[in-house]
């Protein structure tokens, strides 16, 4: 947050900087919720494979339980 004293708040130089600093730091709140956004979907993807693998892995033990078997 920024801390404003009174002067930076009528002098119209002082106000376009600390708008300009607001906006900036917006756009970056914005890209990090779009990063952290795009690495939740890929530690998602992630687990998903990893059930995947994980059943199949499963699978082939039992076609190796049954291949002894025979």
């Amino acid at each position: 947050m920024i801390i404003v004293n009174m002067d930076s708040a009528t002098d119209p130089a002082e106000r376009k900087k600390i708008e300009n600093e607001q906006e900036a730091w917006r756009t970056v709140n914005v890209m990090f919720q779009d990063i952290l956004k795009e690495l939740n979907e890929k530690d998602e993807k992630i687990t998903e494979k990893d059930k995947t693998i994980t059943e199949m892995a499963k699978e082939l033990e039992e076609l190796k339980r049954r291949l002894g078997e025979k």
